[in-house]
């Protein structure tokens, strides 16, 4: 289901976002992750989280990316923000034994998602379960316009070195470069 072990990745998560966000936060993104059954009130939680969270930069420090990369090999958040961590984060808390209701409740997010959803959602490709499922959604965000976009999905993501076959892989290249984006 998952490609590296969630429960040892999912509390440096939590631990990084309590170190970002005040006590009050913290506790409202628990509350959300157990009522995460409910995909209205995940939603919502989704979408309201920035207000709740902040958008601080994340300083996780090389002890915490080499821990985070360790687990999930090539994963890093370096550059990211506190809300698109939560988001993540969030994610990694839905209920995964329905697969068709798993990839329906977060394609649905996908058509659903403003700007920085999307690039929380692309993020969060190396992390979610049954990888093989994301790749079309992969090679869909490489036709993006938004420049934060393709950056979510190019730097520092493993997934498409993974998981992408090779005329999409050629395409996202394709894209950084004519796109002028740096290669991370």
């Amino acid at each position: 289901m998952f490609t590296y072990d969630i429960e040892k990745f999912k509390p440096l998560l939590t631990d990084l976002i309590a170190r970002h966000v005040s006590p009050d936060a913290k506790d409202w993104l628990l509350t959300q992750a157990n009522h995460a059954a409910s995909a209205a009130a995940f939603n919502a939680a989704f979408a309201a989280l920035p207000r709740k969270t902040g958008k601080a930069p994340v300083n996780a420090g090389p002890e915490n990316e080499a821990d985070l990369s360790a687990i999930r090999k090539d994963f890093s958040i370096a550059g990211w923000s506190v809300d698109r961590l939560a988001r993540v984060w969030l994610l990694l808390t839905l209920d995964t034994t329905d697969k068709e209701r798993y990839q329906r409740h977060i394609e649905n997010l996908f058509l659903a998602a403003e700007m920085n959803e999307l690039v929380a959602l692309y993020s969060a490709l190396p992390l979610l379960a049954y990888s093989p499922i994301w790749v079309q959604r992969c090679a869909e965000g490489n036709r993006s316009n938004l420049g934060v976009v393709l950056e979510a999905i190019m730097y520092r993501n493993p997934y498409p070195a993974e998981n992408l076959p090779e005329p999409a892989w050629n395409q996202m290249v394709l894209k950084a470069l004519f796109t002028e984006k740096s290669w991370n």
